[in-house]
């Protein structure tokens, strides 16, 4: 401050024009040494800050700046004492002193004594929302829409108190926890957990208000419906999406023993799950296109006996012409004589491939699938319809008889009076091949009646089916896609190309 201190206090009697006259001849004092700025090291000692120092530091009297203007003597005035920097910070240091020694210690046990009845508290709303999680769930396998959508609401609302009740403990508190070693891993390892719960009880929502909306819907058709299921799930997406991002975040080891098992399975099917969801975001739109959306669609559906081998599955003893739009059957034409009626039909005579020459030299409709590749069989059906002096269609769905078995066994068996049966799964082969092979009218001579009785059966079941069946009906046409029971040919190329991927 001295060295600092103003060096000129002019007296009253003199004259501000000749000082700046003469301002050539004014003595300045010496210049200020350049450490008096240097910033003073910081001590090892954190309360070094706070050492006050025991007297106040001297004042020492300013110089006497003397200089002469014509003749007349100027004395300037000496500086004011002053106080030392460190002395007025004197009841600072010691106030902060107090704190350190008394206040921060009073704080520390209040934190632990939070922690602790942090701890307790979160543990028991989680296992609370875990819990609700898991009724939810239970509850939407078997389309309990009320109780379901009532559980996911309090899991959900749980998980939000749980998280809620972390963050009451301050954001001091909450950066410590998750920056020390000690308490790192546990502490994010319950935010993420917190985080993962609460995604998944929203998702859950949205899957069951979905089921909850097919339920209502006043006149659904199944493109209706899977629209709904589209719409829905796309909105669930995001959720479990953000809740495998957080749990991936997770060590399994912080999980308790008892919940590992089924912490580790929800981490590892989770992405399965989400590349599901995405998948049918793609073929929901195929679904809807083949179903009519956007105008009838005319198809051949075949029918493969695959008990009598053939390069796509099964021997072509059944088909039809129909036609669909929004999914609902328009028309469904059954020739009684199945496959053999087009025979008379045919204008053209083509060879048949050099082995069928050993049973039959003309190539015809019922031997069309002939290729292993079955876009190339399908187009051969095409073409040998055609030439019968069929429509032309939008594209060829072979069926095995396998799945059709397999699905009257989740639709329920069908009765059948005109013929004194009740077919289920377990009697649809032998019993269809006992009518159409043995029992059928040989004066009417149509063995394949029965199909064309059956199928219009079949189908009004699978459209009248609860939401719940409905969804059970989509795992099974995936499952009949991926195993080949189902195979599909489009003269859409974009379609077909859609498909094949």
């Amino acid at each position: 401050y001295k060295s600092l201190s103003f060096p000129f206090l002019i007296s009253s009697s003199t004259s501000d024009t000749s000082i700046t006259s003469n301002a050539s001849i004014y003595k300045l004092n010496p210049e200020i040494p350049t450490d008096t700025f240097a910033p003073k090291p910081i001590p090892e000692d954190i309360f070094a800050y706070f050492d006050i120092p025991e007297e106040a530091e001297e004042v020492e009297e300013s110089e006497l700046v003397e200089f002469k203007k014509s003749g007349v003597e100027i004395n300037v005035a000496p500086e004011p004492q002053r106080t030392s920097f460190w002395f007025s910070l004197r009841p600072i240091g010691a106030f902060i002193l107090i704190s350190f020694i008394f206040v921060l210690p009073l704080h520390a046990m209040n934190v632990v004594s939070q922690l602790h009845q942090t701890k307790t508290e979160v543990e028991d709303t989680s296992k609370s929302a875990f819990s609700y999680l898991q009724q939810g769930a239970d509850a939407t396998l078997v389309n309990e829409t009320a109780g379901a959508g009532l559980a996911f609401s309090k899991a959900s609302q749980h998980f939000s108190n749980a998280k809620q009740t972390i963050s009451e403990l301050g954001l001091g508190t909450s950066f410590l926890l998750s920056a020390l070693p000690s308490t790192n891993k546990n502490f994010n390892s319950v935010n993420s957990l917190l985080k993962a719960g609460e995604e998944l009880a929203t998702a859950g929502s949205r899957v069951n208000e979905a089921l909850d909306s097919l339920s209502q819907e006043v006149d659904p058709t199944p493109v209706s419906r899977i629209r709904i299921l589209q719409s829905y799930l796309r909105s669930a997406l995001p959720h479990l999406t953000k809740a495998e991002q957080e749990l991936s975040k997770i060590e399994s080891s912080v999980i308790p023993e008892n919940e590992r098992k089924i912490f580790v399975q929800t981490q590892n099917r989770l992405p399965a799950l989400i590349d599901s969801l995405s998948e049918f975001e793609t073929l929901s739109d195929v679904a809807a296109n083949i179903l009519g959306e956007n105008g009838t669609k005319r198809y051949l559906l075949v029918f493969q006996n695959n008990t009598e081998i053939r390069p796509t599955g099964g021997f072509m003893g059944s088909f039809a012409e129909i036609k669909v739009r929004d999914g609902i059957l328009e028309q469904l034409n059954v020739p009684s004589g199945g496959t053999y009626d087009l025979q008379g039909s045919l204008t053209r005579s083509l060879i048949a491939p050099k082995p069928l020459q050993l049973l039959k030299a003309r190539w015809e409709f019922q031997d069309a699938n002939w290729f292993p590749d079955f876009p190339t069989s399908a187009r051969q059906m095409m073409e040998f319809y055609s030439d019968a002096g069929g429509p032309s269609v939008d594209g060829v769905i072979a069926i095995n008889a396998t799945y059709v078995a397999k699905l009257i066994g989740l639709l329920g068996p069908i009765e059948m009076a005109e013929y004194d049966r009740v077919i289920d799964e377990e009697n649809f082969i032998f019993e269809t091949q006992q009518i159409v092979e043995v029992e059928y009218d040989k004066e009417k001579n149509q063995p394949k009646q029965f199909i064309g009785d059956l199928a219009p059966k079949l189908i009004e079941r699978a459209l009248e089916s609860k939401p719940e069946i409905f969804l059970s009906l989509i795992v099974h046409l995936g499952n009949g896609l991926t195993q080949k029971d189902i195979q599909m040919y489009f003269a859409d190329e974009s379609l077909q190309k859609v498909v094949l991927n």
